[in-house]
């Protein structure tokens, strides 16, 4: 059995109960954990569950345009006003300020996710644009608790609940280019991590043929999803590094973000650069075709609003996206006629 001391306290709200219910528990949870000067973090989603928490210290709301420079300062401004801990309030981009300011403050994370959209609840990795630029992926701290309030969850977007498997679907073909790295000489893979990657996948491997409208309203499988997810990123806390979760797939995923501004959430993203991965493995393609289809995730370039020149543009520039990483896209060193090869075997 997987020694798990090292983990994340994990709570979970519900069900049944309300919100309401979820944010009193929420701040009963914090005076027992000893946090008595919170900085809460919340996005506009969090203001109910953040409603409860008691704390001397102002909640703030990143700002749209909140980057690396306004998270900096954000930690800054925490460690002036004393604060005991960061809790963080909402989605994936309210976490990831939230674990870059706890950095800069020397402070610990309670991450509070109000959608399962992506890995990155508890890795150390925080992805926030530099000034005037797109997503970067930096190392942040990791979350040591995470509070799952279901009756939130059950009413997230459907859209963040497929791009949160999506995610996970890129664990297996990660793992492939870790060990395709491996076998080059060029990294040596952490078991551990290798095995929390494989387990978070299976987490909801039972789930992939199902109704995702259907999941979404089960709180057994949003526990399922959770799950996988914190296992993932506890693989990358593992591991170092973001390995065990991200190859080929994700490359896929920075260049639309670097190239196109992005077209979906992430995991979406993911979903879709699993396709390239698996056509260069040569896998059943098609196969995972009918599989996004029926999770509804992006299976075409037209889902994206990508054309195939906007493709070719997206896998020539793929492999600059993590210098350093070995993956199969750096391994097929595509050009661009074999490139044009690529998308014709997967979508002709």
């Amino acid at each position: 059995m997987e020694d798990r001391k090292d983990f994340p306290q994990v709570f979970v709200y519900g069900p049944p109960g309300s919100e309401q219910g979820a944010a009193e528990d929420l701040a009963r949870k914090l005076v027992d954990l000893d946090i008595i000067a919170p900085l809460v973090v919340q996005s506009t989603f969090g203001e109910a569950l953040g409603a409860r928490i008691r704390t001397p210290l102002p909640h703030v709301v990143p700002v749209p345009q909140a980057n690396q420079e306004w998270a900096a300062t954000l930690g800054s401004r925490t460690r002036r006003l004393g604060a005991d801990a960061i809790v963080a309030i909402g989605g994936g981009r309210c976490l990831d300020i939230a674990k870059l300011a706890a950095a800069r403050a020397g402070v610990t994370v309670i991450a509070v996710p109000t959608q399962l959209s992506h890995d990155g609840i508890c890795s150390p990795v925080a992805v926030v644009p530099a000034q005037g630029a797109c997503g970067e992926s930096i190392g942040a701290i990791a979350p040591r608790v995470v509070y799952l309030s279901i009756p939130t969850l059950l009413s997230s977007p459907l859209g963040a609940v497929r791009a949160g498997l999506g995610d996970l679907l890129a664990n297996p073909l990660a793992l492939k280019d870790w060990e395709l790295a491996a076998g080059r000489g060029l990294e040596s893979i952490d078991q551990r991590a290798w095995n929390l990657s494989v387990e978070s996948f299976k987490s909801i491997e039972s789930y992939l043929a199902a109704d995702v409208a259907k999941s979404a309203r089960d709180p057994r499988f949003l526990i399922r999803l959770a799950d996988g997810l914190v296992l993932s990123g506890m693989a990358m806390v593992c591991a170092g590094n973001s390995r065990p979760a991200s190859g080929g797939e994700h490359e896929i995923s920075h260049a639309i973000d670097h190239l196109f501004g992005g077209r979906a959430l992430h995991g979406a993203q993911v979903a879709f650069g699993c396709l390239l991965s698996t056509e260069l493995y040569g896998e059943d393609t098609q196969g995972f075709r009918a599989r996004l289809a029926r999770l509804g995730l992006p299976q075409h370039p037209g889902d994206l609003g990508l054309s195939e020149d906007d493709m070719v543009k997206i896998l020539l520039a793929a492999p600059y996206m993590r210098p350093g990483r070995f993956t199969v896209l750096e391994d097929t060193d595509l050009d661009e006629s074999g490139s044009r090869a690529l998308l014709e075997r997967i979508w002709t």
